[in-house]
Parts: structure tokens; C-alpha cells; sequence
């Protein structure tokens, strides 16, 4: 049986629901994760255990997903998500804290940086989706944005 970087799972009261996440590792400055819409926590585990060797990890259950809360009652639009990773963060009293997040995970990570930029020091994005309903074109040519302005109008 090999060891484990996991150290527990928990939950914490955070915006007004209960968020599931699990934590890994415990050295390092802490990396918040947070998986795309589909994916429970648990899917990271192999993430975590890699990440856990050079950082305090913590893997989120976002709302309506894994053991977090979910139901009619809750709203679930990127704000929504994007404020409950501020709340988990400032409710475990993180510092210096680097979000990484994974497809929608990482949508919840821009907005969540752009709306509390003093909350999050790094933000990773891997593989962000940038193009389907109700989303504006980004402006781009072969080197990539335009300018800098089009890339914040654009998230």
C-alpha cells in the first residue's frame, strides 16, 4: 500500500453554504483547486498528491458538486462560484494563496481574481474555456489579444 499525501477531507460554512474540499500535503504556500463544473474533488486526488510536494493544498467541491451543497435554492452563476472560492479562502484564513483552476474551474478562477484581486496572489489557468453561449468573442490575431483592454473586456 503506498502513503498518502492526503491529510483530510473537510467542510467549512463559507458564503452561506457548505463547501466540501480535501486537503493534501500541508507544507508550502497553500494552492486552492478548483475543478471544472463536472468534476468532484475526489477526480484530483492524483493532482493533489503531485502538488502536495511543494504546496498546501486544498481541492474544492464547487456548489451543486460532490459533498458541497447543492439544490434549487442556490444560484449558480459564475459569480456565485467565483465569491465562494474568495469566502473558502478567507474563511480558512489563507495568505498568499495561488488558485488553480481547471476548464469552467478556471472561469471561476478569473472572476474570482478580478473581483478580489487582494485575495489571490497566482492564478493558473488550465485549459479555460473561452468560446460558447452566452460568451463574447475574444479579440485575437495570429500573436494572440489584441491589447490588454480587449482581454479584460473579454473576461
Amino acid at each position: 500500500m503506498s502513503e498518502t499525501l492526503l491529510l483530510y477531507g473537510a467542510h467549512v460554512h463559507a458564503n452561506g453554504i457548505r463547501q466540501h474540499y480535501l486537503r493534501y500535503g500541508g507544507k508550502g504556500s497553500p494552492l486552492v483547486l478548483v475543478p471544472g463544473i463536472t468534476s468532484p474533488a475526489i477526480t484530483w486526488g492524483f493532482v493533489g498528491e503531485r502538488l502536495a510536494a511543494t504546496h498546501d493544498v486544498y481541492i474544492l467541491d464547487v456548489r451543486g458538486r460532490g459533498l458541497s451543497s447543492t439544490g434549487a435554492d442556490l444560484d449558480y452563476d459564475l459569480d456565485s462560484y467565483a465569491d465562494d472560492v474568495t469566502a473558502f479562502i478567507e474563511a480558512l484564513g489563507l495568505k498568499n494563496v495561488t488558485v488553480m483552476g481547471h476548464s469552467m474551474g478556471a472561469r471561476i478562477g478569473i472572476r474570482a481574481a478580478r473581483r478580489n484581486p487582494s485575495t489571490i496572489a497566482r492564478l493558473l489557468l488550465i485549459d479555460p474555456p473561452v468560446s460558447g453561449p452566452g460568451r463574447a468573442p475574444i479579440l485575437q490575431n495570429s500573436t494572440g489579444i489584441q491589447s490588454l483592454s480587449a482581454l479584460h473586456d473579454w473576461v
